[in-house]
Formats: C-alpha cells, structure tokens, sequence
C-alpha cells in the first residue's frame, strides 16, 4: 500500500513538473512564464534558465511580467535599473509585453538581476501603405508582418491605415520582412527610427535596409556596408535624415556576457564571405546547427543559447524553437525588396578555399573592442 501511495505522488510530482509554463496575461494572451521549454528541443533537451555564467546577455521578447521575462529567464528589476528605450533614458514603466529588449544582467546562484535593459523597435514612422491579403503595412520602406502573434498597444487593433504613426518590435528576416512582436501607435513629434544593414555608403548618405539616409559627417566612425546601424532621426521626403545613429557592435554589450541567450529568427545570410544571423551584426559558426531549426512556418523563432569567442564570433551550444510564433505570413506582400539571400548550410568556405577575414581578437574576460 505505502508503495502505492509513493508511486501515485511520484507521478503527480513528474506530472506537474512537465506542465506547460505559459499563463494568460490580463488580455487573455498566452505568456511564457517559465523556462521557456515549451516547443521542439534541437541539440539537447531542456532550455538555460540563468543558471549558468556569471552575467547574461539576453536579446528577444518580454513574454511575461511579475518582473520580466525574457527567452524564458525571469530578470528582476527595481526603479534603479538603467533602461533605455531607442538609445533614449527611459523607465521601468515603459516595459511592456512583446517589446525586443536586450538585457545585461547579473547571475548569482540562478537569481538573475538585470542592470542595463534596453528597449529595441526595429522601426518607427509613418505607415505608407497596407496590405489586407498579406497582413503587411509598409513602414519606412519596409514591410511588417501584423497579425495574431502581435501583442498591441492601446489604440493598435487591426491594421494601422496609411499615414499613422506607429512604432514597432519584432525580427527581421533575411528577405527584410519585420515580424511584428509588439504595435504600438506612436505619437506627433516622435522621431522616425529604423534598425537595418548597410546596403552601401557614400560620403556622408547611405542606403540602409532600402531606405535612403542621410548620415552627415561624424568623426566616431564611418558604417560599412554590411554593418547594422541604428538610426535616429526626420523623414525629409523619402530620405531618413539621421540626429542620431551608432553602429551596432560586433558582440552584443561590448563580451561583457559570459553566456547569451537570442531569440531570433532562423535565417542565416553571407555577407563579405562571412555568415550572420538575420538582423544580428555578429558572424555565427557552425550554421547548419542552426539552419537544422528552419521550419515550413514563416517566421518561426529560435533561441540560440552560447557565447562568443575570441575571434568574436558566436558559438551556439543549443538551439530550441522558441515556444510562441511570432505572426504568420498569409501571402506574399507585394513589392518585397529582396534583402540579403539566405543561402542554405553549410555555408562555411571549404578546405582550401578562400577564407573570411580574421576577426579581432581579445582575451577572455575583457572588453570586446566593438565600434559604436
């Protein structure tokens, strides 16, 4: 009988351990408040959930509150925190969920403590036209995918008509296509923001993701193409003049990371002889690993857990879709620009062949010397 008894609660135990991590927010949406487990395991089972590393370095949506969480890791914070929200000071009440943020924060003994939050949209503006069959609008140029996966803002159901201003989180594939995570309305006076790669450089204008920029003159460094920008600034016409703008560094928070988790989509790109993950500045290794994640559904994401070495290149060690899509594409938009195409894996130069540049090198510990 004791026997029984132990076997019942035993199973109860192993029952309730496996139980879905995902709670209804107070809209009634489907939030992951757990480990992040959910969804198919690829290259191991079970997902980091901070206890691993020193310092974390998260990229990817806020999924649940209570403090916040993000790829599955519950990251406390307090007032003190640094947040900032497009490289502007912000506060801890401008979080919300689906917003891309990207979170350095302290591990001690598996209690993760953000310090430097930062609140990404991946553009901002006016919308220039929409797209009822696909469920795009046309942003700065670029095409947003809006649909059930999209958490929205007060005043965001449906699809923004043309001229709206609004402000968006989400991911970028390699063909340019934004996966919407989060809409908000944006508001009179708001600047136009964009997060894109380098098409090419000229002076002080360049093409990023399409659109024509203005950058000016400035001392700090000058973008190649290929790199990934973040701008700032007023839409003259169709040119985005830039007031602000840095250049994404090579390794996400300078290496100040011991380990990373990014929340991505799976989509792999050469560029200058090197592999990059869609929308990210880093080069990666071993694609095919992650390119093994690649679905039939549009737009499904991955989150890649690893580090950087010391040539500066990430090394993912385990890779799981992540457990809610970001929304689905219903047909293609019309007048998609073809961004950088992805090519399939293994993408790395064969024996013999050409190699990629070096990347710099720095020892394990310091700062990665990465261009702002």
């Amino acid at each position: 009988m004791k026997k029984r008894a132990s076997f019942f609660w035993l199973l109860i135990l192993l029952l309730t351990s496996c139980a879905p991590s995902f709670q209804a927010d107070q809209q009634g949406r489907v939030v992951d408040r757990g480990t992040g487990i959910g969804g198919t395991g690829i290259g191991g089972t079970g997902i980091l959930a901070g206890t691993e590393g020193k310092s974390l370095g998260l990229i990817g949506r806020i999924t649940g509150f209570g403090s916040i969480f993000v790829n599955g890791v519950e990251v406390e914070y307090d007032q003190a925190t640094k947040v900032s929200l497009a490289g502007a000071p912000a506060g801890v009440g401008d979080l919300a969920l689906g917003q891309v943020v990207e979170v350095l924060a302290r591990n001690e003994q598996g209690r993760v403590t953000g310090s430097d939050i930062r609140i990404r949209y991946e553009v901002a503006g006016p919308v220039g036209a929409i797209d009822e069959k696909s469920g795009t609008i046309k942003v700065l140029g670029q095409s947003v995918v809006i649909g059930t996966g999209t958490i929205r803002g007060k005043g965001a159901a449906g699809l923004p008509g043309p001229g709206t201003l609004v402000r968006v989180s989400g991911f970028r594939a390699g063909n340019g296509l934004i996966f919407a995570s989060r809409l908000e309305m944006g508001k009179k006076g708001d600047p136009a923001l964009l997060v894109g790669r380098v098409d090419s450089i000229t002076g002080g204008r360049a093409v990023v993701a399409g659109v024509p920029v203005k950058l000016g003159n400035r001392p700090a460094g000058t973008p190649r193409p290929g790199d990934i920008i973040r701008i700032s600034g007023r839409l003259r016409g169709k040119t985005l003049v830039a007031g602000n703008w840095r250049i994404d560094p090579r390794v996400p928070f300078n290496g100040r990371a011991d380990r990373f988790i990014i929340e991505a989509v799976p989509v792999l790109v050469r560029n200058g002889g090197q592999v990059y993950l869609a929308g990210m500045p880093f080069q990666v290794a071993d694609p095919d690993k992650i390119a093994a994640a690649n679905t039939a559904q549009t737009g499904r994401l991955v989150r890649l857990v690893g580090t950087f070495n010391r040539h500066g290149v990430f090394q993912a060690g385990r890779v799981f879709m992540a457990p809610a899509p970001v929304p689905t594409l219903r047909s293609q938009p019309p007048d998609i620009r073809p961004g950088i195409r992805p090519l399939p894996a293994p993408m790395m130069p064969r024996p013999g062949g050409r190699q990629p540049p070096a990347m710099p090198r720095f020892p394990a510990g310091r700062h990665f010397p990465g261009r702002f």
